[in-house]
């Protein structure tokens, strides 16, 4: 089962999706670097209640989105029926799966940092590497190697924390993510895993992909004006990065 299975439901609140920090910095950063996905295949991994999904599709791309948490599929799959958009979604482990396909673009959104162990996490790139099409890419949102624990700040409303669980700075360390309510209190909380950025990119050259990249989001222009005079701040409290890549074989 996954952890997601149990906090599914704090998922479905359509609000989520215009929590300005996820949609003016952090998503519109990403697709920013997904750049034009207008007619590619594209393998959304990890893709949760679908929000990636629907963002691609939006945009024109022809997405597959793949999650092992069943009670998030559900979410996906009912707003799919309700506003369809073309997305096929599949539950499958993202380590141990095979489409019989290749696709364009695969973007691991919030996924490689689940990885518990080394072994596992080259399961996932892995798994990638199979189905990426030959100079194909991957464009992932990452917890960032370099600043992955991050403060609650009361201040910013439906914010979040992540701190460190077993020792700081150690590969596999495991770290506690908590999200809180816009008035402070702990909505959900689940965990992730430590890699340092060596590590990834030493999996990602096992395994074919280069010209990796590391990238802070960017707030976007409608966000600074939204929050013209904390933006800056806000763009600073997050613990995430955009991680690029290439299939160069």
């Amino acid at each position: 089962m996954s952890q997601y299975d149990n906090i599914a439901h704090k998922y479905s609140d359509p609000k989520r999706e215009n929590h300005l920090q996820g949609k003016h910095q952090i998503y519109s950063s990403w697709l920013r670097h997904c750049g034009q996905v207008k007619g590619l295949e594209v393998l959304d991994l990890g893709c949760g209640s679908g929000r990636s999904s629907r963002l691609l599709a939006q945009r024109g791309a022809k997405v597959t989105g793949l999650d092992n948490s069943i009670e998030m599929l559900k979410i996906a799959r009912k707003i799919e029926t309700e506003d369809p958009l073309g997305i096929n979604y599949i539950f499958a482990d993202a380590q141990d799966y095979d489409l019989g396909k290749q696709f364009d673009l695969i973007t691991p959104s919030f996924l490689l940092h689940y990885a518990q162990t080394r072994k596992q996490l080259e399961s996932f790139v892995s798994a990638i590497k199979r189905h990426l099409k030959k100079q194909g890419r991957l464009v992932a949102i990452n917890i960032n190697p370099d600043n992955p624990v991050l403060d609650f700040d009361p201040v910013i409303k439906n914010t979040n924390s992540v701190s460190w669980v077993d020792p700081p700075w150690k590969n596999g360390s495991q770290l506690l993510v908590t999200l809180y309510s816009s008035q402070g209190q702990a909505r959900v909380s689940f965990y992730c895993w430590y890699w340092s950025k060596e590590v990834y990119e030493e999996i990602f050259a096992k395994y074919g992909l280069s010209g990796v990249e590391w990238h802070w989001p960017k707030m976007d222009e409608e966000g600074k004006t939204l929050r013209p005079n904390d933006w800056q701040k806000l763009e600073q409290k997050t613990g995430l990065a955009i991680i690029t890549a290439r299939n160069s074989e």
